[in-house]
């Protein structure tokens, strides 16, 4: 899997390109998550993005794949977390707070890598 052309895909102008990379990326949360892993410091911004694209499909892929990257974190805490901080990458004004509150309320037990 070329993951740079899918990252390069995420930044196209067409929705059907960041549509269809962002589907992709998704299905390799699930069959490649550790090949994903290395490089979610790169991914996460740029799905961050396709939730505030134009078309609504966009949209919705982008938001399905980080949910699904958040179901596949290996982490009970990260996993517990993953919505509040998808609702904030999605509505930054409303819910930032609501995922800060939820960070500092959270009390790690497991090693975050």
């Amino acid at each position: 899997m070329n993951l740079p052309a899918l990252l390069h895909g995420l930044e196209e102008r067409t929705w059907r390109r960041k549509a269809g990379s962002a589907q992709i990326l998704g299905a390799m949360a699930f069959c490649a998550s550790m090949q994903l892993a290395v490089l979610l410091p790169q991914v996460i911004p740029k799905l961050a993005d396709g939730l505030a694209d134009a078309h609504p499909k966009v949209v919705e892929f982008s938001e399905s794949v980080l949910s699904r990257i958040g179901a596949v974190a290996r982490h009970p805490e990260v996993r517990n977390l993953a919505l509040f901080l998808i609702a904030a990458l999605k509505d930054p004004a409303t819910r930032t707070s609501g995922a800060l509150d939820a960070l500092l309320a959270t009390e790690f037990i497991h090693a975050v890598d």
